[in-house]
């Protein structure tokens, strides 16, 4: 029989970190196991390198045990244009089959195909192009927000000194009073880089509230997105000559299937910070994305689910965004478990998993997502009855949390609850008098 050899990233770049790439090693250095595991999960994703490389394995035997006709139906299902070499697996075992051998693996290709083919991938994980209907009603609210103090936030030295470029989105609670509550990190590029100081930033906000006519007040849940840019603070012409090459870089990685590329070049192209004149098309980000997705690059994952959650370039589908961002967690993302922890508590009948919302805010917390360390404490500290167990737990997560964010409004409520259950009631009254008074300051009360 011929030779049918895996198909191996060869991309030698500072960029090379993904799940395909790691399968690819794992295969390079014998470790089978770990290479049919990657992927094995990415082919489920549509992959059709992975893919092919399942179809390899099967056929030679490497961790499972030889299947023919697995092999047959996996390479098959990876042949498509750009690739037609994808067809020696198929071709060798035409010949090699009996009539009958070829009629089963014919069966389990038709099976295979009705799970991870190009139709079920479309309709299980990609975006749906789809154009938004002129109608404004939708868009309706009981409510208009009217600025009266935002101011900018500083730009991070570190962030500053490296040339570092980008932005964050804060989620944040603004009550009847017009104050800002509760502010949380929703997204952010590069990550950990602008988010303390957007965190500074927001919770100085202040707003006027109007209500429509008969609407009894209550407390508006929105964002506010900041950029973070250095065109201001630099020579822009050099930054956009740097910022093209880099660009162009990156799109000759991600078109050898460099994961990181592809999700890099997705962002990197449609943002706004310097590429005003030659931005990506967001449905074009979408593909790029979906790309690196597939690749098992659990950034990309997370964005795409948030893109189809939002509609943006695509049609909103709640559940397919919701699988994405699932995903994205199961492989040990922070934020994807935050905010699969946000999305289940609201739709638990989209939940395809046998775990529960606050499983994912446990996840969260424990991979170092600081909003979660503080909502996870707080969960803990509110359970009815709360043992010493869970109260010293909580006390963990928020002492981590001190050690990423500023402690805040919130952290010394929950701090006083525990030393409050826990009996120490000087310390409890310590803390909730620090929570009280940095309240007053920003203008609101407890």
């Amino acid at each position: 029989m011929k030779n049918i050899f895996i198909l191996l990233v060869c991309l030698i770049s500072q960029l090379a970190y993904a799940d395909f790439n790691d399968a690819s090693d794992a295969y390079a250095n014998k470790k089978y196991q770990q290479a049919f595991n990657e992927f094995n999960r990415l082919a489920q994703l549509g992959n059709k390198r992975a893919q092919f490389n399942l179809g390899v394995m099967y056929l030679n035997g490497e961790f499972v045990e030889q299947d023919f006709f697995k092999a047959y139906a996996w390479g098959k299902l990876s042949e498509h244009s750009e690739r037609p070499e994808f067809s020696q697996i198929r071709e060798t075992l035409e010949k090699e089959l009996t009539e009958e051998g070829l009629d089963k693996a014919g069966s389990t290709f038709k099976a295979i195909k009705e799970a991870y083919g190009d139709e079920q991938i479309y309709a299980t994980l990609s975006p749906i192009v789809y154009q938004a209907s002129d109608d404004k009603s939708e868009n309706k609210t009981e409510y208009k927000l009217n600025v009266i103090t935002r101011r900018a936030p500083r730009y991070p030295k570190e962030a500053y000194y490296d040339r570092i470029q980008g932005w964050a989105t804060a989620g944040f609670e603004v009550h009847p009073d017009g104050t800002v509550r509760n502010p949380y990190i929703i997204d952010s590029y590069p990550e950990n880089t602008f988010e303390k100081e957007t965190l500074k930033a927001v919770q100085k906000f202040k707003f006027e509230v109007q209500f429509e006519p008969q609407v009894e007040p209550f407390v508006v849940q929105t964002r506010q997105t900041i950029q973070y840019s250095l065109e201001r603070l630099a020579n822009p012409d050099k930054l956009r000559r740097y910022y093209d090459k880099r660009l162009q870089q990156l799109r000759e990685l991600a078109d050898q299937g460099s994961a990181q590329a592809q999700y890099l070049y997705a962002i990197a192209a449609s943002s706004l910070l310097i590429n005003k004149d030659n931005i990506m098309s967001q449905e074009e980000v979408n593909q790029w994305l979906l790309k690196s997705a597939q690749n098992g690059h659990v950034e990309a994952q997370y964005h795409l689910g948030k893109n189809i959650l939002r509609g943006k370039g695509c049609k909103i589908e709640k559940q397919k965004g919701i699988d994405w961002i699932v995903y994205a967690a199961e492989q040990g993302h922070p934020r994807s478990s935050r905010t699969a922890y946000s999305l289940l508590t609201k739709h638990n009948n989209l939940n395809n998993t046998d775990k529960a919302a606050e499983y994912w805010l446990k996840q969260a917390a424990e991979n170092g997502d600081a909003d979660s360390q503080l909502d996870y404490a707080e969960f803990l500290t509110n359970q009815e009855n709360a043992d010493l167990d869970n109260l010293i737990l909580a006390r963990k997560f928020l002492e981590k949390q001190a050690g990423l964010r500023d402690k805040s409004v919130k952290w010394y409520q929950v701090s006083a609850s525990i030393y409050r259950q826990q009996g120490e009631a000087k310390k409890a009254e310590k803390h909730q008098k620090k929570a009280n008074k940095m309240a007053n300051k920003l203008g609101w009360s407890i």
